[in-house]
């Protein structure tokens, strides 16, 4: 009986230290999130006039980088803008037609399904329960009826998104060349544009800066992960075990359990077509910006990710530690950048004045308050590159339209940073601060219109 009771003691010791570790790997992100976030404040308090200039020296340092930065996405935005004219300009069936005359290839071979989940769907609630549920059947289906999975390609759709009329045919001609075909995920381009005439100016400053933001990423193979919509083999779906039925991010999720599952043979491409969804519009102008605010909190519940990889990160020596050790980096800074570099790069240069009395009467404090408004200038000019390529893109402006709207909407994202800080910092912000408090996010539908 002692033995039996120590036993369970013992187990329930384990359990509790598993708990403890789970949650302490879930309050790391946000914890280290408001640190840095609040380190140009904290730092001069504690450190005084030395923290105060090793503050105001880290933020020419971002500054700096910031512009540079700026410059490497205006470069990959248009190279994926480039590539982007080319494949939509193919006939891609053709090609596939005359791969299957030739003897050599048949894309045609390939049979595509789309799983289009929907927020009426009565037993499984959320997007990747249902697609849980979906894959599942499918696969039990089409094996009673003797199809072959490797020769069925999924499309996780979603409902208010519009193909490239040549997307099929492209994911055919470009999967029958791919040797590691049933180890990838094509990810093609999502643009917001379908209603975005009909939309408030903050959703279509955001809408558009997310597309580019995506664009860029085309550019960056080694960046690229699953992002809301994709194929893939339906032999594919069935050896990563599917979509979880219990989180938010399904895109990130099943992204991540594929790479631990196929280790480097595993990879994300590139579709070089566009894949035309909705911006966020709900029934009236307060509820429609409410909405956004929660789709972009929804995208940031992917900082989840972070301790779901963190977990896994030592337990799989069949991938080169320095891969698992690079995505896991992308995935934390980039959840990271997401609320820190913005709000250091609008109020960084100030914090040192505003906590270091004796930093704020020197001429370097006035000075490098003065070169990082200079330098954020001229970073913000780059917006104009940006707005050249939106409105190349765009559908036409709405004909009702008076002359003076229709002229003004050109100048309407230079209000990225404040509309940006309200869109995507803030609800970024909630989305971490939730995780660190275990008040975890509940999935709401994106009201779109």
């Amino acid at each position: 009986m002692a033995a039996l009771a120590a036993s369970r003691q013992m187990s329930t010791l384990e359990v509790a230290l598993r708990t403890f570790g789970a949650r302490l790997f879930e309050a790391a992100p946000g914890l280290v999130t408001w640190v840095l976030l609040l380190a140009p404040a904290w730092i001069p308090i504690v450190f005084t006039s030395p923290g105060a200039f090793a503050v105001a020296g880290a933020v020419l340092v971002f500054d700096v980088y910031w512009l540079f930065r700026s410059v490497s996405v205006m470069r990959g935005v248009y190279r994926t803008y480039s590539r982007m004219r080319r494949d939509m300009s193919a006939d891609w069936l053709a090609l596939c037609e005359q791969d299957r005359a030739a003897g050599e290839r048949d894309p045609l071979q390939f049979i595509h399904l789309s799983i289009i989940p929907t927020y009426t769907e009565p037993f499984v609630v959320g997007k990747s329960a249902a697609m849980n549920w979906g894959g599942r059947w499918m696969v039990r289906v089409l094996t009673d009826e003797g199809y072959e999975l490797n020769r069925i390609l999924i499309t996780d759709l979603d409902s208010d998104y519009r193909v490239h009329p040549q997307y099929f045919a492209w994911i055919s001609w470009h999967h029958s060349r791919e040797p590691l075909r049933d180890y990838t995920i094509w990810q093609p381009v999502p643009l917001f544009h379908n209603n975005i005439w009909q939309v408030p100016m903050a959703v279509r400053v955001m809408s558009a800066s997310t597309s580019q933001w995506q664009m860029f990423l085309h550019s960056q193979p080694h960046r690229l992960v699953a992002f809301s919509s994709y194929t893939c083999s339906l032999e594919f779906v069935h050896r990563v075990g599917y979509w979880d039925n219990d989180v938010i991010p399904e895109d990130s999720r099943f992204y991540w359990k594929a790479f631990f599952t196929f280790g480097k043979r595993f990879a994300v491409r590139s579709v070089y077509l566009p894949l035309y969804g909705d911006s966020p519009k709900s029934r009236d102008y307060a509820s429609t910006h409410q909405s956004q605010y929660n789709q972009i909190k929804r995208w940031a519940w992917g900082v989840t990710d972070v301790p779901y990889v963190l977990a896994r990160l030592f337990k799989h020596p069949e991938i080169p530690f320095g891969l698992r050790l690079r995505r896991f980096s992308n995935l934390f800074v980039n959840h990271l950048n997401w609320i820190f570099l913005p709000v250091l790069l609008m109020f960084g240069s100030s914090a040192p004045i505003w906590f270091s009395i004796d930093f704020s009467l020197t001429d370097v404090g006035q000075q490098v308050w003065s070169l990082s408004g200079i330098l954020l200038t001229i970073t913000l000019s780059t917006v104009f590159f940006f707005m050249y390529l939106e409105f190349r893109m765009l559908p036409p402006k709405p004909v009702e339209w008076p002359r003076w709207r229709r002229t003004i909407v050109h100048f309407q994202y230079f209000a990225y940073p404040v509309v940006g800080l309200v869109l995507s910092v803030l609800p970024a912000l909630e989305a971490h601060t939730r995780l660190l408090l275990g008040r975890y996010l509940e999935y709401r539908v994106t009201e779109k219109t």
